[in-house]
């Protein structure tokens, strides 16, 4: 939930549906560990945890700047889905 907030001013609506299910998917392939699991209006709502070694790679993700910056580019001469980066 955490990371996918981070996201969410990054991304559009329907690219953070399909990220949304990749974060999901983590659980699968040992990137998260389960921390707590409640109940809540008969919906069982599970918490995860991104395990330590994979948190710099998802940090990095996070943070575009850091990608556009290693690339050299100019984020002048970037377009986004809402405009210019």
């Amino acid at each position: 939930y955490e990371i996918y907030q981070g996201l969410k001013n990054h991304y559009n609506k329907q690219s953070l549906s399909k990220i949304r299910s990749i974060l999901l998917e983590l659980s699968n392939k040992s990137w998260t560990d389960e921390v707590e699991v409640v109940t809540h209006n008969d919906s069982i709502l599970r918490k995860y945890k991104l395990q330590a070694r994979h948190k710099e790679f998802i940090d990095y993700q996070l943070s575009p700047r850091k990608i556009i910056d290693e690339l050299g580019l100019k984020i002048g001469n970037l377009i986004t889905g809402r405009g210019t980066a």
